[in-house]
């Protein structure tokens, strides 16, 4: 009995702290009420603060970005309005009018310039049209302060094109600034000499001679020529032909026969059609595959 009553496994130990315990809270009871409010008060705070920031936060934020905005539209409406200042002028067309070929059929001519120096017509889409008929649509390109000829050649018409004018369909503006370098970029590079006609002998064409020299230091794959001949100043033919792979320094005899007897001719204009923005058109430079 002695030895089973020091046992504190059968004494009243446990259920004597658990006494205590219990007293103890309940004696302190009023400083656990004020600990949970104090806590719940102090959350409850941050919560608050969070969200006050929060809202500040987005206050100012929202007035920054309002600033950025505003100034992003007044800068497009200025860019804008630049652009509009600075926009393509209107392209210059004169001398539209039409040669006689055979059967029924015309060339027909006119002479357009873009006079924007920064401005680069990298699309353009036209025809001619006359009193009861039209031309097939055709397409090209014009160079900054470029003056070029628009040919559409053996146009099908029962009566002579009366009242012909030249129509743009649509115009493909690129801005080029000062990157446009006129002195690379110019097609009077292409040396046109040695131009005369050969007048044909019974069933022999007359033909069109000329020598041509690529002074540029690029090689192309293709340039065009268009053939303008006049008597005095008035247009008596009109042709076209090209020259594919033509290198740096490079000089070639050129010959274009016609279906017509041509009249006298005071005047030959071979112009060169080259598009220097179409980096497609270089011929790479052999083993280093940059263009040259």
């Amino acid at each position: 009995m002695f030895e089973n009553n020091q046992n504190p496994e059968n004494t009243g130990y446990k259920d004597s702290f658990k006494l205590r315990f219990n007293y103890w809270l309940l004696e302190n009871r009023d400083f656990f009420y004020k600990l949970a409010f104090i806590v719940f008060v102090v959350f409850d705070l941050f919560l608050v603060s969070l969200i006050v920031i929060f809202y500040v936060n987005y206050f100012l934020t929202a007035q920054k970005q309002n600033k950025i905005i505003n100034h992003l539209v007044t800068s497009n409406q200025a860019f804008g309005n630049w652009v509009e200042r600075q926009g393509p002028q209107e392209l210059k067309i004169s001398e539209t009018t039409y040669v006689n070929s055979v059967n029924d059929r015309y060339d027909l001519v006119s002479q357009l310039e873009n006079k924007n120096k920064n401005w680069f017509l990298k699309s353009l889409k036209y025809d001619f049209s006359w009193s009861g008929g039209k031309s097939e649509v055709k397409e090209t390109f014009v160079l900054p302060g470029e003056k070029k000829y628009l040919l559409a050649l053996n146009q099908a018409s029962t009566s002579r094109p009366n009242q012909l004018k030249l129509e743009i369909i649509s115009t493909e503006w690129e801005w080029v600034g000062d990157t446009f370098m006129a002195d690379i970029m110019d097609k009077s590079k292409i040396e046109i000499t040695k131009s005369e006609v050969l007048s044909g002998m019974d069933s022999i064409l007359d033909r069109t001679s000329y020598s041509v020299k690529n002074n540029t230091i690029y090689n192309f794959w293709e340039v065009g020529f268009n053939i303008i001949l006049y008597q005095g100043q008035k247009i008596v033919g009109l042709n076209r032909s090209f020259i594919e792979k033509f290198n740096t320094g490079e000089e070639r005899q050129m010959e274009n026969t016609w279906i017509q007897k041509l009249p006298q001719v005071t005047k030959i204009v071979v112009e060169p059609e080259i598009n220097f923005l179409d980096k497609n058109n270089y011929i790479p430079t052999v083993g280093t595959g940059e263009l040259k």
